[in-house]
């Protein structure tokens, strides 16, 4: 019997000693479970562990092609591994020692405390579409969580505190369709940050609580489904870019608008790529 249905005979509540029957010489998948953290015993039931975060727990929430690892270098690196042997899915892991964030910076997160992960996938858009997925993504997550963007791929806080990025590679690419490596990393209960990361938070810092990191990425993943459609609404919805002074390099102005294809208008001028720096509002 496969582990999904194991978990979904669970969540329907089947007590403890109806499962090890009907389980027969395989009962020793139980101990697996509660041993990973999966499943948990109580009063003559197994339960599932909504908290858990494990490759049998997520296959079994999001229905879907999931490689869940304790510790890697990264994450898109091994995604795209996989896509080169033809699977498509998601690539996450608790720890990444490796990470890497726009211009090469690592991405520092504390083991356990949030999400790390790459989806690996085959697009129905051009190549000359992909750079805006991460804007596209970065909006659908920031409206699925109540958060914000910047410019280009940040998700941030209503302080403009960053929560988490999004970093895309190209693996290969026909007339009509792109795969895709999209790395995403969202910070959920981390609580202290590094010195020389002065203006990181999380949705704990943010929102007040814990959250289960399974949970998370399931409502993150369902938003992301056909969203490379939205003509930017949710982004220019959630940003807190434009309309501001702003600082990319050694140019500054205003952020005065987003072009169809994703680039950043500064004072009417298209910037493609760099790091913005948030003023305020109004300022000149």
């Amino acid at each position: 019997m496969k582990i999904a249905k194991i978990l979904e005979l669970v969540e329907r509540e089947s007590r403890k000693s109806q499962l090890e029957s009907l389980l027969g010489e395989q009962f020793s998948i139980l101990d697996t479970l509660l041993e990973e953290g999966s499943l948990f015993l109580e009063k003559g039931r197994y339960l599932l562990n909504k908290d858990a975060f494990t490759e049998n727990m997520l296959r079994f929430v999001l229905g879907m092609n999931i490689r869940k690892l304790d510790s890697c270098h990264s994450t898109n690196a091994i995604a795209m591994d996989l896509l080169d042997q033809g699977w498509e899915g998601i690539v996450c892991t608790d720890q990444q020692t490796g990470g890497k964030g726009r211009q090469g910076r690592t991405w520092i997160s504390d083991s356990g405390k949030n999400l790390l992960f790459s989806v690996a996938r085959e697009l129905p858009v051009p190549i000359a579409e992909v750079a805006k997925i991460p804007l596209f993504w970065s909006a659908q997550i920031a409206e699925v969580l109540d958060l914000h963007v910047k410019w280009p791929n940040d998700i941030i806080d209503s302080q403009d505190r960053k929560i988490g990025g999004i970093l895309s590679a190209v693996h290969s690419f026909s007339a009509s369709s792109t795969k895709v490596v999209i790395g995403i990393g969202l910070n959920i209960n981390q609580e202290i940050f590094p010195a020389d990361i002065p203006n990181a938070s999380s949705l704990k810092i943010t929102k007040g609580g814990s959250f289960s990191r399974t949970e998370v990425l399931k409502s993150v993943l369902l938003v992301l489904e056909n969203s490379w459609k939205d003509p930017f609404s949710v982004w220019l919805k959630r940003n807190r870019t434009l309309g501001r002074r702003i600082k990319i390099g050694e140019r500054s102005g205003i952020a005065t608008g987003l072009r169809d294809d994703g680039a950043l208008l500064l004072d009417g001028y298209p910037i493609l790529t760099g790091d913005v720096e948030l003023i305020d509002y109004g300022q000149s």
